[in-house]
Order: C-alpha cells, then structure tokens, then sequence
C-alpha cells in the first residue's frame, strides 16, 4: 500500500504591520506566561516591549547556534522559568533553537521572524548545527509550530542582502517541490509529495517572480508595500508549509555540503540555496533559457553570484569532491531526484554552475 500524501502547517499565521507589542493578543489561548528566546540584537527591545506586555514572562538571549548544548540550556532554563510556552523572537537559528526546545519540553512553540531571510518560521523543521556552525541533522519534529507572526513593520527592516536570500530560499521551495512532486518523492514527514503542497510552492514562485524585483526594491527603501506584503507571505508562509507537505531535493543538499566549507560560513542560508538551485537544474538537464534566466533574476535581486562571491578563496578539488559527496548522501534529499545522481556529477555541476554564474556577473546577457 502507498504512503498517504500529507500537508503539515502551522495551526495560525498572520501577517500585518504592528504585531511586535501585540504579542499577548495572539498567545493567550497558550497560557499565560511565555519563555522567550531572543536574537542579541533584539533581546533589549524584547526586554522593553514585549517583557512589558505580558503581565509575567521569562526572556532569555539565544547563543547563537542551534547546537544540542543550546538547546539543552533553554531546556534547563524553560525548567525553572515555571512558563506555559516557548518565544522565539529572531533569525532562523533562534527560530529553530525555540522550536526544539518546545519538542522536548512538549509545550506550544510561538514564531516571531525578525528576518524575512527563509521559509524557517513555518517549518516543523530544526536544523542542528555543530558548536562551531557546521550542519549536523535536520530534527524532523512531529508537529508543525502552534502560532507564527509576520510583523511587516519589523521584515522591513532585514537587510536587503538577506531579503534576497529568502527570495532564493522561497523559489527554491518549488525548484525542489516540483521534482519531488512529479517523481512521486517523500515531503519532509516522509510521506508522499502532496497536491497541496505543489500547489503552494508553484504559486509562492509565481509570486516572487512577479513582486520579487519590486519587493526588494521596497526592502532596500525601507517601506512596506503591497508587493512586500505578498512576497514576504511567499518567502514565508507559502515557502515553509510548502516545503514540508512538497519536499526538497538537490538545492538544499548541496547547501549543506556547503555549510563544510570554511570559506562559506559567512554566507548564509538562501545565498548557498541559490547556488544549490542552479546546480539542480544542471543536474536535471534544464536548457539554457531557464538557467540563465534564473541567473539573471538573482543578479537583479543583489544576491551573490559565484562561489567567490559567497566566499570562496581558493577552490580546492578536494574539498568540493566531498561536498558532492555529501550531498549524494542517503541521508540527504538529494534521492527525491528523478534520476539518480552521483557524487561526480555534482562536483561536475557545481563548476558548470559557477562558470555561467561569473559569464553573468561578467554581463553576459542570454538571447535565444
């Protein structure tokens, strides 16, 4: 008998300017006092904002990784805090961190991205990292999180480089779901790839191909606009529940073969995407038209280009033939493709995707 097709998404989602200081509204049928996990460069305001609202609460400032020793000191810490409830106010780490601790202490879990950088806040996903930043594991969590809020007034105000990157990590949402879909493929609860999940990512896609140019435009000026509005629900909403009930394949698992390069650390998670989707494509054989006009696209929205770009100093064969090992691990997506690939072929695609990434920093211009 054939798996069941399934869709995992977060019981309430909501979207609008002003949500910051309005956290208790959208909590109480939570509990009354939350432990709160807080990114350094919003824990201050946290403190002054949020402590303030909430008639009692525990806030606490995330580390920095969502390493096992993280996220076993906010275990201790929820432990003794006496709270109803996890907070994670932040980037996609801290994001991840307030999930996993939520699994295990077995309570309710509230997303509040401070980043409009990836798909992190709707996903049932935690990604753990080492101590010292290298991808470990992805924790496939039963549950997807109980309340996610987009507070546009805070989006705005990601930089645009990172804006950018959550752009790619959205359109990456339906370069993957789609192949995962069309084969048949395993989502990420291992299930069959759903109807609904393809169709969420198709038009996350179509979203961000319409808006995307203008969003970032918006991003980089500071204002919240209509086309904001809906790419940030693409990026965000649509991306994450997408991904989950679609699944992912090539992109993602030469990301993380990436995140073991030294070099790249600095890059972050939608920038290594974005090369990754153009290493899929190759991969499966697109023509030229799709490649380049995907290139271009990143090009437009300021995302970095090549593998110097991301941070590369020196290629080394070495260290890129065990990316492409990496990536070809049975752990990994990268056996939701529909054919099957080898470690070779995806060093050779790396190269090839970083020699038409630099022909289009170059100005190479693609005409059919």
């Amino acid at each position: 008998m054939k798996k069941a097709r399934s869709v995992t998404a977060p019981r309430k989602f909501y979207i609008s300017k002003g949500l910051f200081a309005e956290l208790p509204k959208y909590t109480k049928t939570l509990g009354e006092k939350p432990y709160i996990i807080a990114d350094p460069f919003i824990y201050e305001r946290t403190v002054d904002e949020v402590g303030k609202a909430y008639d009692k609460s525990e806030i606490v400032e995330f580390g920095g990784e969502n390493s096992q020793a993280e996220i076993d000191r906010h275990q201790e810490g929820y432990k003794n805090s006496g709270a109803d409830f996890v907070v994670g106010i932040g980037g996609g780490k801290t994001m991840d961190n307030a999930k996993a601790t939520a699994y295990y202490m077995d309570v309710p879990v509230v997303i509040f991205p401070t980043l409009a950088a990836s798909d992190a806040p709707t996903t049932s996903v935690s990604v753990l990292y080492s101590e010292e930043g290298e991808f470990l594991q992805y924790m496939y969590l039963p549950n997807s999180v109980d309340v996610v809020l987009a507070d546009l007034d805070i989006l705005v105000t990601t930089p645009p480089e990172m804006f950018a990157a959550g752009i790619a990590d959205g359109m990456a949402s339906f370069i993957e779901g789609r192949v995962a879909f069309e084969t048949d493929g395993e989502n990420l609860h291992g299930f069959r790839s759903s109807y609904t999940g393809y169709g969420m990512v198709k038009f996350g896609y179509d979203t961000i191909r319409k808006y995307g140019k203008q969003a970032y435009e918006a991003c980089k000026n500071n204002t919240v606009t209509n086309a904001f509005g809906r790419v940030v629900e693409a990026t965000v909403y649509l991306s994450g529940a997408g991904t989950e009930a679609a699944g992912i394949t090539a992109a993602h698992a030469v990301h993380n073969g990436m995140t073991a390069v030294e070099d790249l650390h600095g890059a972050s998670h939608g920038e290594k995407v974005a090369f990754g989707m153009i290493v899929n494509l190759i991969l499966e054989g697109f023509p030229d038209e799709d490649i380049f006009d995907l290139a271009h696209f990143y090009k437009e929205v300021g995302l970095p280009l090549t593998l110097e770009d991301l941070g590369l100093k020196e290629f080394k064969e070495e260290e890129w033939r065990e990316v492409a090992k990496t990536a070809c691990s049975e752990e990994d997506t990268m056996t939701n493709m529909a054919l099957d690939v080898e470690p070779d072929d995806v060093y050779q695609s790396i190269l090839f995707a970083d020699h038409i990434l630099q022909k289009v920093k170059d100005g190479y211009e693609y005409r059919a």
